[in-house]
């Protein structure tokens, strides 16, 4: 009766955190790396991305190198996404701590969209390209006191589009403070003076926008943990996570959590072998894509370590610093009747015009690369109007035009007649295409 209790007490304050969630926020494209905002990790996105104050395993490389403090042992953890539109995410990650050094880990995180085919404004093939995106973690965090631990990232990053690459470094610093027995705070700033540098004749670079992110986690049991973070961008692009997780017993534990508006869920399954245990997890959360269900799956090993901490009602031995991944906003509304500079004269549609539903997967004004089940009849060099894309084939809000640049059975790239015209569209927006 006490543990049923217990869950109940639980699953009331997560309902409370999580039934009444603030709108979802913009999404995260539309900038420079927008794929490093995705957060990585299985279990930190089972909690709906509420981990810079939890941040106690080999992923805080990532979330808050402070708390890389934290670790008692060496881990590895390899993460696979399970994402439509041939598009791939991933990440492994490798952690050792040392006795005066603090903990040290080395971190992949990978983004890529398959193989596209290149096209001429002919239709004719021209070869196939890629868009690939990775980032190299090197991170350390060392306890400074016995509430207080400290930690940064370096950042190696490289970016490969069709012909083109870029390379470029970047900056992360957190901190983790612990003010009482059951109460934990974290901070972390991201992207300092981070940009890539790409080999074109005009050597053009993009800059990084920096992100802040604080958090707070509570533990009223030592197999509860309650956590939540506030991550700051810029206007219209901050988000609130939320989370919660619950261990049934040593070797299980279950998850929920909000995404920026987003529901999450997650759980582990330990299998502690000699010395060491494995831990095998799962996420399932929603595409920022195209708002299916996305899976992820994770292995975590932990060396030298025969089994999760045991769930008792007790208190654990502290350690020097306390134990313990969208939605795009709605489009905005249709600009007044007053402002006909933004909304073209009434189209009337000829028999032959071509309508086609596509996904925005990247942003680089002025370029789009846009994702469709189905391109049949779509050709290089083809001038299209983008709209809002509404219920069934109705269109909302008018972008601009532009025309196709390459195109393949399931993406293409489109450059806008104008930079400001791609640069109103997020990563996960639908568009229709009209192509007369």
């Amino acid at each position: 009766m006490r543990l049923f209790s217990i869950i109940k007490t639980l699953f009331g304050v997560a309902l409370a955190v999580l039934a009444f969630p603030p709108k979802p926020n913009a999404q995260d494209g539309g900038h420079a790396g927008a794929y490093l905002r995705a957060g990585v990790g299985v279990r930190p996105l089972g909690l709906g991305g509420a981990f810079v104050a939890v941040a106690n395993d080999v992923t805080a490389g990532y979330w808050n190198p402070a708390g890389l403090a934290q670790l008692a042992e060496p881990q590895l953890a390899v993460m696979y996404s399970l994402l439509s539109l041939d598009r791939k995410y991933n990440y492994v990650a490798a952690a050792y701590p040392f006795a005066r050094l603090g903990a040290v880990s080395v971190s992949w995180v990978n983004y890529q969209v398959g193989t596209i085919e290149g096209r001429d404004r002919a239709g004719a093939m021209t070869g196939e390209f890629s868009n690939g995106e990775n980032a190299f973690l090197i991170s350390c965090g060392k306890t400074l006191s016995s509430s207080f631990a400290l930690g940064g990232t370096v950042k190696l990053l490289r970016h490969d589009l069709a012909q083109r690459s870029a390379a470029g470094l970047g900056y992360d610093l957190g901190v983790l403070f612990k003010p009482g027995e059951f109460l934990t705070l974290g901070a972390v700033r991201q992207n300092l003076h981070t940009q890539l540098r790409w080999n074109d004749p005009a050597k053009t670079k993009e800059k990084f926008s920096p992100l802040t992110r604080v958090g707070a986690q509570i533990k009223p049991r030592p197999f509860i943990t309650l956590s939540a973070d506030y991550e700051m961008m810029a206007p219209g692009k901050n988000k609130f996570h939320a989370g919660g997780e619950f261990f049934l017993s040593r070797f299980t534990g279950l998850r929920a959590g909000n995404d920026g508006g987003a529901m999450a869920f997650g759980a582990s399954f330990f299998t502690p072998a000699s010395r060491h245990s494995l831990s095998l997890d799962y996420a399932l959360s929603r595409d920022r894509i195209d708002e299916s269900l996305t899976h992820q799956f994770a292995l975590v090993f932990k060396f030298n370590h025969s089994s999760p901490p045991p769930i008792t009602n007790g208190a654990t031995t502290p350690a020097a610093v306390p134990p313990q991944p969208r939605r795009a906003e709605p489009l905005p509304a249709e600009p007044a009747a007053n402002q006909t500079d933004t909304v073209p004269p009434e189209i009337k549609i000829p028999a032959k015009t071509m309508l086609f539903v596509v996904q925005v997967i990247e942003v680089r004004p002025p370029f789009l690369i846009i994702g469709s089940e189905d391109f049949e009849g779509l050709q290089a060099g083809m001038p299209v109007r983008v709209y809002q894309s509404m219920l069934g084939k109705e269109t909302g809000r008018y972008y601009g035009a532009g025309q196709t640049m390459d195109v393949s059975p399931r993406f293409a790239i489109l450059q806008m007649n104008e930079a400001k015209q791609a640069e109103a569209l997020q990563v996960g927006d639908k568009l229709l295409l009209k192509v007369e």
